[in-house]
């Protein structure tokens, strides 16, 4: 099992490492939701960090449907994040449905593969309007590990106080 924990600054990051993650997702304004980290941030975590580091892609907060403006701008993040020597990058994003945007999603995948960087999907699966086709069109594109938000709703804690 990868135990990986989502680090905003430089010190969460070596903390991770000393309490044994395998891994740290690199992101910036976690209050936020999450956002693509300064390229000094990933290159010092790069040369301080043993363990494996992947980056979130994410240019702004808000929705996950995105302009092609924004696209080439994430293009740019993943190709400066292999520059850095990472081993991966998370990315997402939706169409004006709530469906991934297979276009766009597509677009960085072929651009983080090529580069050899893993991929991860990240959160906007939890905010698509059918998770289950969600996961369809996400395997279809060759991700391997999917972050979920894991958000308990009031049913499901009233669900649990009956059990």
């Amino acid at each position: 099992m990868i135990f990986e924990i989502c680090c905003g600054n430089l010190q969460s990051a070596l903390n991770a490492q000393e309490a044994g993650a395998n891994r740290v997702e690199l992101c910036s304004a976690l209050s936020l939701g999450g956002l693509t980290p300064s390229y000094g941030f990933i290159e010092q975590a790069r040369r301080r960090l043993k363990i494996d580091i992947n980056v979130l892609i994410r240019p702004r907060q808000g929705d996950f449907l995105y302009e092609s403006e924004e696209v080439a701008e994430m293009i740019s993040d993943i190709q400066m994040c292999a520059k850095l020597g990472v081993n991966g990058v998370v990315i997402g994003a939706l169409d004006p449905y709530g469906n991934v945007d297979m276009d766009s999603c597509r677009a960085m995948v072929a651009v983080a593969k090529h580069l050899g960087l893993s991929v991860t999907f990240h959160r906007a699966i939890d905010r698509s309007s059918n998770i289950f086709a969600a996961l369809e069109d996400v395997i279809s594109l060759d991700y391997v590990p999917i972050d979920l938000f894991a958000e308990e709703t009031e049913d499901k804690k009233e669900e649990d106080a009956k059990a």
